[in-house]
């Protein structure tokens, strides 16, 4: 942190979505959770962005992100 062309998320065993939303709230990526998760953000406006892990068992999981 902080990113400029892609980032990687890793997960140990978990099965859920992935969901990043900027400031205002607006979704800008979604996928399927997978063990190791590539997201380009190239195209992103530089700033902060917020990382949400939902996974199907156990409480969620939310982290920050910044984007030159």
């Amino acid at each position: 942190n902080p990113a400029n062309n892609q980032f990687f998320i890793k997960t140990a065993n978990l099965s859920g979505q992935l969901v990043i939303r900027n400031t205002i709230g607006q979704e800008v990526n979604q996928q399927k959770l997978n063990s190791v998760n590539i997201i380009d953000c190239h195209l992103w406006q530089p700033g902060v962005y917020f990382v949400f892990i939902q996974p199907n068992t156990g409480a969620p999981i939310s982290k920050r992100i910044i984007i030159e």
